[in-house]
């Protein structure tokens, strides 16, 4: 009997599927993005791989390929176990997003930035304010799938005075000079410009993850930078970004 070579993959499970009588189906985000694991028995009481069982539990994985050429779970060890971030609603339907966002533009062997993702959690452990990470958290996703947004100069010119616009079609921040030459676009907001290059920081860093960025604007950016994702790839609309919306401005 040939022994089937042993995969070791760290990552955050995003959704548990049960599967037939007491097995299920894992989805799992690494830093090569997406993919699903097969748990024999998973609900059997003394199962040790329970732990992939529990949304948000970020773990160690050992995995084979089976003959059936799906990938079957052998071990798994917790390293953080963020489920607590489900205790209150508000956190709920802000994980909901972050669900949604990866199962709908990732798939297996894209590139995910997890250290990213996990600084975000670590954050919303901390309870730093979640429509700044959202906004941190879309703009990483950018970088990833390789839509990066220039926040340092105009897309145009490389001029770094007088910004006074964006395009995400374009790229990032538009000059004073270049504006006057692109009919179709207006002149923006400062706080919108300072909201879109926050979004767009090179590097997520811990001054950015305590920082809160107004609530009116904030949604403003957050509302157009996703909505371009979802035309860009041609996905299902993000329901859940809605709903996170909705609940911040019902609680203004």
């Amino acid at each position: 009997m040939i022994n089937k070579k042993v995969n070791t993959v760290n990552g955050v499970v995003i959704n548990v599927s049960p599967y037939k009588d007491e097995s299920a189906i894992v989805s799992f985000i690494t830093e090569k993005g997406l993919f699903s694991v097969y748990v024999n028995n998973a609900y059997k009481q003394k199962n040790s791989l329970k732990p992939l069982l529990i949304p948000f539990n970020y773990l160690t994985l050992e995995y084979v390929e089976s003959d059936e050429k799906f990938l079957l779970a052998k071990y798994t060890e917790i390293i953080k176990d963020y489920s607590t971030l489900l205790k209150s609603y508000k956190m709920s339907l802000f994980l909901q997003v972050l669900i949604q966002i990866i199962t709908l533009l990732y798939s297996y062997e894209n590139t995910f930035n997890l250290n990213s993702f996990l600084l975000i959690l670590d954050s919303v452990e901390n309870n730093c304010d979640m429509l700044s990470l959202l906004l941190l958290f879309i703009g990483s996703i950018y970088k990833d799938l390789g839509l990066k947004q220039n926040v340092d100069s105009c897309v145009f010119c490389s001029n770094k005075k007088n910004i006074v616009s964006f395009s995400l079609d374009d790229g990032g921040f538009i000059c004073y000079n270049c504006l006057t030459k692109k009919n179709s676009l207006l002149k923006k907001d400062n706080t919108d410009l300072f909201i879109f290059k926050y979004a767009f920081s090179n590097q997520i860093t811990e001054s950015l993850l305590h920082r809160k960025v107004p609530l009116d604007s904030g949604i403003i950016i957050l509302k157009q930078i996703s909505s371009y994702l979802q035309e860009y790839f041609g996905v299902e609309k993000f329901t859940s970004i809605d709903t996170f919306i909705n609940y911040l401005i019902n609680k203004k």
